[in-house]
């Protein structure tokens, strides 16, 4: 059996925009089986409710490494994520 795909980051030094493109970017993760967590601002926290993205709770991952969601998706390539 295979490792789950898995996704943890934080996001947390963003603004809204980049919060909207990257909880869509992650909507679309999940949909292909990667498991999702994300440390997330408090005052944006409602944005990823409402996407359905998991919260993780506490400090610790990885921050986001390219600053601006356009580059997110260049950004997981990178880390190695399809």
């Amino acid at each position: 059996m295979s490792e789950p795909l898995t996704i943890r980051m934080a996001f947390n030094s963003h603004g809204l925009g980049d919060v909207v493109h990257c909880c869509h970017a992650m909507k679309l993760y999940q949909s292909r089986g990667y498991d999702v967590a994300i440390q997330v601002e408090p005052n944006k926290r409602w944005a990823w409710e409402a996407a359905g993205i998991p919260i993780h709770h506490g400090e610790g991952l990885p921050v986001h490494p390219i600053p601006g969601a356009s580059s997110l998706l260049a950004a997981l390539c990178i880390a190695g994520l399809p």
